[in-house]
């Protein structure tokens, strides 16, 4: 299963890496796919990404305080969105409540930073790779 984890500023992409190397040890089936990993230097970064996000159902929004506004989380929560039926949008929130999400990464069922919500989204995940 490929999962995208999308990233804005330092935090967030700690917090991305992190998940990058954990989930698959938890969910081995799981391919999670990091830009600033996964890119390889000198590829055109755009249509590396554009074709990422075509190809995948899946992705973890990494969000922390002072990146709820980014505009390429949006756009790449939007892309993974496209298919309102199948898709599946995580935002995973650091210090920060799901009463901080409005717009349209409000309308998501968050994961926050913690062990019984964590728990709740791998359960998720398992239950995507099932699907």
């Amino acid at each position: 299963m490929k999962l995208f984890i999308s990233w804005s500023g330092e935090l967030s992409h700690r917090i991305a890496l992190h998940l990058k190397e954990w989930l698959p040890v938890v969910l081995p089936f799981v391919d999670a796919w990091v830009s600033s990993e996964d890119i390889p230097k000198g590829t055109r970064w755009g249509g590396e990404l554009a074709s990422q996000l075509e190809g995948t159902d899946s992705g973890i929004v990494c969000l922390v305080p002072g990146n709820l506004n980014e505009s390429w989380l949006n756009f790449e929560a939007g892309a993974l969105s496209k298919a309102v039926v199948k898709a599946r949008v995580h935002p995973f929130l650091f210090e920060l409540d799901p009463r901080d999400l409005v717009g349209p990464l409000g309308q998501f069922q968050a994961t926050r930073f913690s062990r019984e919500d964590v728990r709740k989204l791998i359960k998720a995940l398992n239950s995507e790779a099932g699907a």
